[in-house]
């Protein structure tokens, strides 16, 4: 006994109730099809022409200053799992340092990342209560700049992870601040 085929049941598109039964669950798969591609190149436009965060990764830069000490945060306000992204701290003394700089971050603002690589290196790093603290050598000139390359873990829902990135004075104390939030999406 020969298998049976697909040839053996064609679909026909005639004048009977059948044929006009596929025929509209095929022009409806066609319609869906065209609305959801339709969708896709119109968020994609949208995205495009007004910076609206659809898709990948959308950063924000913020600055605060307090005297001569300027804190520049540039972030992603919006990313998604699996895409590479970083995190840039540019610390600016008029006048240049006179000593170590001395970072913290919030450590719950890490918690979607898996962090790979942290430039410059450090001279200390130790977690202060919530916080992640990062202490560099004196730099040269008016800036320091540290860059952080950040992975976001795959989401099954969005999260977001915020917090306050600061540069500490002497006493240990914030003597600049901003404040950073980033929403992964699935």
């Amino acid at each position: 006994m020969p298998s049976p085929d697909v040839l053996d049941n064609p679909v026909v598109y005639d004048d009977s109730d059948e044929g006009r039964k596929h025929w509209r669950r095929r022009r409806a798969m066609y319609t869906l099809f065209s609305v959801v591609v339709t969708a896709l190149v119109a968020a994609a436009v949208v995205e495009g022409l007004t910076s609206a965060p659809i898709y990948g990764v959308d950063t924000e830069t913020v600055k605060s200053q307090a005297g001569d000490l300027q804190l520049t945060a540039s972030y992603p306000k919006v990313t998604r799992g699996g895409l590479l992204t970083s995190l840039k701290l540019e610390v600016r003394r008029t006048g240049g340092f006179d000593s170590s700089v001395t970072i913290e971050v919030s450590s719950a603002f890490f918690d979607p990342f898996t962090t790979d690589d942290v430039n410059p290196l450090p001279s200390s790093e130790t977690s202060a209560g919530d916080n992640l603290s990062m202490t560099f050598d004196q730099p040269i000139g008016d800036t320091l700049s540290v860059d952080f390359d950040l992975t976001a873990r795959p989401r099954g829902a969005f999260q977001t992870a915020s917090g306050v990135a600061s540069v500490m004075d002497e006493q240990g104390n914030p003597a600049v601040s901003v404040h950073i939030e980033t929403t992964v999406r699935p």
